[in-house]
């Protein structure tokens, strides 16, 4: 009905479509699609209906042309007797209607079935009642129990009138015991029930030939009974069994009393016997019709029970006993252990893969305790597949007793829910969390380092040049913003890096040519960079300075999967090599070098620029962002207690390395690097015997630096970790952690220290 439902096209019904049903309504359609009971949603001033699978059962033949339609159209022949049912639920009082018969199409054909009907308002966000809900419980069988009883009281009723004709008739077997002579009379309808002579009765024959036809289970009753009524003189009144004529067995009823003399000892016992046979039928077919119905009762009670159990939307386990025997589970619990075969077996055996998890030993301290177990998100390795390795499952999960009668613990109630992918959820979460503040601090830093390294002539030549820069920065960030860090193509990112300086392609300054080709997301950054210097040298001196000049950049792919970018100025004004090499050819070297795993190149020809710049393969691959960018070197310093130390520095973006090592060599230290890669800083690292102290950055390229940090450790040389991810990252690592961005003084500091503790 759900797929019904959604399907269907309610923009011409009388509600209207769906998105504008209101939430009131939705909500009360979700109620009945979950339940296993007939539900019927009647909505709006028409009663448009609106029902559940088990609804439409009811309906028979009727479904599916009734859904959607008003109410009085559905039913025509019952609206009569539910109009004012339906009136008064309006008001806001719930009604019901017990036994409502209806034709049901089931078993191949129609069949009468009978249903109690509960309707009861709903009402909308205002409060006011919008609709009726209707609620079906099929009664059938009650009802056909109830007619069957009723038949059976009917039948024992008839019994009991006859009883009275035959007594009022005389239809009556009676009887005289002479007690002291123990001579027996009666009449021939008692000698009928007894299968006696009658002529030997009229004579008198001793109790025990008439005894003899009483069935033996019910004698001893039946003798204490006289010997009561002989002892005290009361009346006495019996009903049993006795063989009658061809052996039949009858059921009869015996009244009498015991006369005594004056010395109260028993004289005479007359009486009269009934033949009560039907009527015993009768109450043993009400009472088997009583047992049935009970018995029908409980099994109704358990199959919902077990319906229940089965979908429970968590698992549900019951252990038997100290060994903790697997009696009953629900699917869930069948799901969660790759449908195994453990039905009972001991879960040591059943689930062996448990064995040394410590589950068994808890299941042991319950039982043995009687106390409940609760964990939350615990970690636990299960066979989710057969034949399959352990997978990692986090389970919400509770232990609780079951205790028996004597109040002794007989099993455990087992009880959980698979949170495994919650866990990954806050796991990822965690990770993002500490993924962004890494990033942000990692910008701040390449900020910082951008503002230390830029050099002008005058404050607002300093300012400009900044703000390119950081722009530059800000652009590749929206760019990988948008894209959910999932890396760019490469035609893009030239196109929003070059756009501040020529307008757009559309002005014909820029034509670009080569395959698709994506960036990795931790690389953007680098390429934006290495483009932004370019253009901005070109801008200011090469062919974007000049209104005809145009800029031409191609790339391709070679052999080994790396990229070659090629960048050329065309009409501009003629270009020579400069006389020093300037901070944007240091950073496009650096970073070329460092970040885009490659080399650049430059040819300064006379009719324009020509840099070629290769990125290694591995730098087109998306993965998650390593470290952020920067660094620069500076100029040798005033001597200080740092003076003479050898320093290795490993840090993968350029520009922070630079800055890193303009620092450390003001600070008058030789710098071994700085390394790009955690191979290459192993490299330096074995061929340097005399390191003062090293500084790492903890993620470099993607590898975690924590192996040279180790080797470092075991050679007793100092080093701290310089990182964006926070002071909780040196995974117990005894080592100092300066937090990302830093400037030289705190740098200076962080080193000193060192030193100063080593």
């Amino acid at each position: 009905m759900g797929a019904l439902l959604r399907g269907g096209d309610w923009s011409t019904s009388r509600l209207g479509p769906v998105d504008a049903w209101p939430q009131s309504l939705r909500t009360a359609v979700d109620l009945i699609l979950g339940s296993p009971n007939p539900m019927c949603v009647l909505w709006g001033a028409d009663l448009v209906q609106i029902y559940n699978d088990g609804f439409a059962a009811m309906a028979g033949a009727k479904h599916p042309d009734i859904l959607g339609c008003p109410a009085h159209e559905c039913w025509p022949d019952l609206f009569a007797l539910i109009a004012p049912i339906h009136e008064t639920v309006r008001q806001g009082e719930a009604r019901s209607r017990k036994s409502q018969k209806l034709i049901v199409e089931r078993h191949g054909g129609p069949e009468d079935a009978w249903f109690d009907l509960t309707y009861s308002p709903l009402r909308n966000e205002a409060g006011a009642v919008a609709g009726i809900l209707v609620t079906a419980f099929e009664s059938t069988a009650e009802y056909q129990a109830i007619r069957a009883r009723k038949g059976a009281e009917d039948q024992l009723e008839n019994v009991r009138g006859s009883y009275r004709l035959t007594v009022r008739a005389g239809r009556l077997g009676t009887f005289v015991w002479h007690v002291p002579t123990d001579r027996f009379v009666a009449n021939a309808t008692f000698c009928d029930l007894f299968n006696l002579d009658p002529e030997q009765m009229e004579r008198g024959v001793p109790l025990s030939v008439v005894t003899a036809a009483i069935h033996p289970a019910d004698w001893s009753a039946v003798n204490a009974a006289i010997q009561e009524a002989m002892r005290t003189g009361d009346d006495y009144e019996v009903e049993y069994r006795v063989f009658g004529r061809g052996g039949e067995q009858r059921w009869v009823l015996v009244r009498g009393a015991c006369e005594l003399d004056a010395n109260g000892r028993p004289r005479r016992f007359p009486g009269a016997v009934a033949d009560i046979t039907d009527r015993k039928r009768a109450e043993a077919a009400l009472q088997a019709q009583a047992v049935a119905e009970k018995t029908r009762h409980i099994d109704a009670e358990r199959q919902h029970l077990r319906r229940l159990f089965a979908q429970a939307p968590g698992f549900i386990a019951i252990l038997d006993g100290p060994q903790h025997v697997i009696e009953l589970v629900n699917d869930a619990y069948y799901q969660a252990v790759g449908r195994r075969d453990i039905i009972g077996k001991p879960v040591r055996e059943a689930l062996p893969e448990i064995e040394g998890q410590g589950y068994l030993e808890l299941l042991d301290q319950v039982y043995a305790s009687g106390e409940p177990f609760v964990g939350h998100g615990v970690r636990v390795l299960l066979q989710r597949q057969p034949g399959g390795p352990p997978a990692e499952v986090f389970q919400d999960i509770v232990y609780q007793p079951i205790t028996g009668p004597d109040g002794r613990v007989s099993g455990i109630f087992v009880q959980g829910h698979d949170v495994t992918a919650r866990k990954a959820a806050e796991s990822s979460q965690s990770l993002l969390m500490r993924e962004v503040d890494h990033r942000a601090k990692n910008v701040l830093a390449v900020v910082q380092a951008v503002m230390r390294l830029t050099k002008a002539e005058t404050v607002d030549g300093f300012i400009e040049a900044v703000e390119r820069r950081v722009g530059a920065l800000a652009r590749t960030h929206q760019l990988l913003a948008r894209h959910r860090w999932t890396g760019l193509a490469l035609r893009e990112v030239i196109r929003e890096e070059l756009a501040p300086y020529l307008g757009g392609e559309a002005s014909g300054r820029l034509r670009m040519a080569g395959p698709e080709l994506t960036v990795a997301a931790d690389t953007v950054q680098a390429v934006g960079m290495v483009l932004h210097e370019l253009a901005t040298n070109a801008s200011k001196y090469g062919a974007l300075s000049h209104p005809q000049g145009r800029v031409e950049v191609g790339w391709s792919r070679s052999g080994d999967g790396a990229a070659r970018i090629d960048w050329r100025e065309v009409d501009g004004p003629p270009v020579s090599p400069p006389g020093r090499t300037g901070f944007g050819t240091r950073l496009i070297t650096a970073t070329a070098a460092g970040q885009l795993g490659g080399s650049a190149a430059f040819a300064w020809e006379p009719a324009g620029l020509h840099c070629t710049v290769v990125v290694a393969a591995d730098r087109l691959i998306h993965r998650e962002p390593a470290s952020a960018p920067q660094p620069a070197k500076a100029a040798a310093a005033p001597a200080t207690g740092l003076d003479g130390s050898q320093v290795l520095v490993v840090e993968d973006d350029a520009v922070l390395a630079m800055v890193t090592q303009d620092a450390l060599e003001a600070l008058g230290c030789t710098v071994i690097g700085p390394a790009t890669t955690v191979d290459e800083a192993l490299r330096l690292v074995a061929a340097e015997p005399e390191l003062d102290f090293a500084i790492l950055d903890v993620n470099v390229q993607g590898r975690q630096s924590f192996p040279i940090a180790d080797i470092l450790s075991l050679r007793q040389v100092p080093f701290l970790f310089a990182t964006g991810y926070g002071k909780d990252i040196a995974s117990g690592r005894a080592a100092p952690v300066l937090e990302k961005p830093f400037t030289p003084r705190q740098l200076e500091q962080a080193a000193r220290a060192l030193l100063l503790k080593s």
